[in-house]
């Protein structure tokens, strides 16, 4: 019999939902729910095939967000929201599962329907930080806006340093997501930037930040992007100026990399780590060769000519950590 922790258990169960609610990777899934698989939800058939079975005719839409999640011996109860499922509302769900031998082994839920700021009576979200976004309820239609409010979601950076010789966190904070008024659904998070591997005043980098979308000569930045899909983009998309003039303002030097004829593609001097955190993206290259990219890619760029595209129906979160050319 394997016997795990209980931290090993909720990594379990977190690796285990991404890779049947989002990934859709059935083999995967095999590996971590048991043959003997036992089902107490109202909403599912019995076994593993019967939870196999309903994410197979769930839409292509369906994805799966995690939230607070606890353990204790071989119990694991997870807080979450299935968004995408062609319901009118999200389900926020509380997912209780016992772990066997290494694998779920049996399963509990209790769902509910999740409420708009107007019909929340405490004035809070039910999960996460942000009530859904203007096409709430519709799930169908709120994603058909692009408007997915996941995205917009608060990025917290944690910033450790030394105090009198001790390790300890200089900085805890929810970092201020830009939403650009010109692209809907295209947002902006700057994270850091350092001259040069050393340590740094949190307070000193946040004042210095956004004077330039590029790292300095030797330095890093880290910053997150969210795309809005392609066509939702098209169809919103401003005077070509106004959109030129917001990106100069808020992506001072990225900005003047971009081509002029619009097609997004671009040149930076520097080496880049591009993670994909959510949704799915394509990666264009010259000669229109593209690579398509889900969360947990990463792409290590070396200088070259590039664009970003979002071909899918919701938006795309990726996380860029750049290093400037040497000086």
């Amino acid at each position: 019999m394997t016997k795990t922790t209980p931290e090993q258990n909720k990594t379990l169960v977190l690796e285990a939902f991404d890779a049947l609610f989002n990934k859709r990777d059935y083999k995967a899934a095999e590996r971590y729910w048991s043959p003997n698989y036992i089902q107490h939800s109202a909403h599912i058939r019995p076994g593993r095939d019967g939870l196999f079975d309903l994410i197979k005719s769930s839409p292509a839409t369906l994805r799966y967000e995690p939230g607070v999640i606890l353990a204790e011996n071989e119990y694991v109860v997870v807080h979450g929201r299935f968004s995408g499922t062609g319901r009118p509302r999200n389900w926020i769900a509380a997912d209780i599962i016992r772990v066997a031998d290494g694998m779920l082994a049996e399963h509990w839920d209790v769902l509910q329907d999740e409420a708009t700021e107007a019909e929340s009576q405490s004035g809070l979200p039910m999960f996460g930080l942000k009530f859904p976004g203007p096409g709430f309820p519709g799930v169908r239609s709120h994603i058909a806006t692009g408007d997915d409010s996941s995205s917009r979601k608060a990025h917290r950076r944690v910033v450790t340093g030394h105090t009198e010789g001790k390790a300890v966190v200089l900085s805890d904070v929810k970092l201020s997501t830009y939403a650009f008024k010109n692209i809907p659904g295209f947002e902006h998070t700057y994270v850091w930037t350092a001259d040069e591997a050393r340590e740094a005043d949190p307070r000193e980098v946040d004042a210095n930040l956004p004077k330039s979308a590029l790292p300095p000569a030797g330095g890093s930045l880290v910053q997150i992007v969210t795309f809005p899909p392609a066509t939702k983009r098209t169809q919103n998309l401003a005077d070509p100026k106004v959109v030129a003039q917001e990106y100069r303002a808020r992506l001072p030097g990225l900005a003047e990399t971009f081509e002029r004829a619009g097609s997004q593609m671009h040149t930076t001097p520097t080496i880049d780590y591009a993670l994909i955190l959510d949704g799915e993206l394509w990666l264009e290259l010259d000669d229109g060769a593209t690579v398509w990219l889900s969360a947990g890619d990463i792409v290590v760029q070396q200088a070259t000519r590039h664009g970003w595209r979002n071909k899918a129906e919701r938006p795309g979160t990726v996380v860029f950590f750049m290093l400037g050319a040497s000086r």
